[in-house]
C-alpha cells in the first residue's frame, strides 16, 4: 500500500503536560541538602588526610587535599546536572535542571556540561555580593513564565519536577 497518498490526520497528536516548576522551598532544599554534603565530605577529607598520606606531616597531608576541595565545587555541580539533570540535592528533591526552549537533543533533555558550569558559575560570581545573592535567589518569585532565578537566565535552563 502506497502510504504516501494517505490523508494526515485532521488533529495532530496531543502534546503532553508541560512539566511542572520546582517550588522555591524545593530548590533551596537541594541547595541546604547539597551545601550539607560538600561539608561533610570536606571535613572528612581534611581529617583522613593525615591518614592516607602516613610518611607526611599533618600540615603537608592537608595540603595534598586542598586541591581537591577546591575543585570539587567546579567538577560536583556541573558534571551531575549534565549527566543526571541535577545534582544529589536536586535528585533527592525530585527535581531537575532542563534547558528552556529548544530541548537538547545530544543530552537526553539536560544542559549541556558547559551550559552546567556556566550556570554553576554565575551562581558563585553572585554568591560573591550579598546583594547579588539575594536579587538572583528572589528573581524566581516573580519571574514569569520560568520562574527562573538569574542563574538560570544566563544559560536558558528550568529546574522542573521529574
Amino acid at each position: 500500500m502506497n502510504t504516501s497518498s494517505m490523508p494526515l490526520p485532521d488533529q495532530p497528536s496531543e502534546p503532553s503536560d508541560p512539566p511542572s516548576l520546582a517550588s522555591h522551598g524545593l530548590r533551596l532544599t537541594a541547595f541546604l541538602i547539597d551545601c550539607a554534603l560538600l561539608a561533610v565530605f570536606t571535613v572528612t577529607m581534611d581529617r583522613l588526610a593525615p591518614v592516607i598520606f602516613v610518611d607526611m606531616t599533618e600540615r603537608d597531608a592537608r595540603s595534598m587535599v586542598t586541591p581537591i576541595l577546591l575543585l570539587l565545587p567546579f567538577l560536583y555541580s556541573p558534571i551531575m546536572t549534565a549527566r543526571w539533570g541535577g545534582t544529589i540535592g536536586k535528585l533527592v528533591c525530585r527535581i531537575r535542571v532542563v534547558r528552556v526552549g529548544i530541548p537538547d537533543k545530544y543530552h537526553d533533555g539536560n544542559i549541556s556540561y558547559w551550559r552546567a558550569l556556566t550556570r554553576h558559575l554565575s551562581h558563585i560570581v553572585m554568591t560573591l555580593s550579598c546583594i547579588f545573592l539575594v536579587i538572583d535567589h528572589l528573581w524566581c518569585l516573580w519571574d514569569r513564565p520560568n520562574c527562573q532565578c538569574l542563574h538560570d537566565k544566563i544559560v536558558k535552563s528550568a529546574v522542573i519536577m521529574r
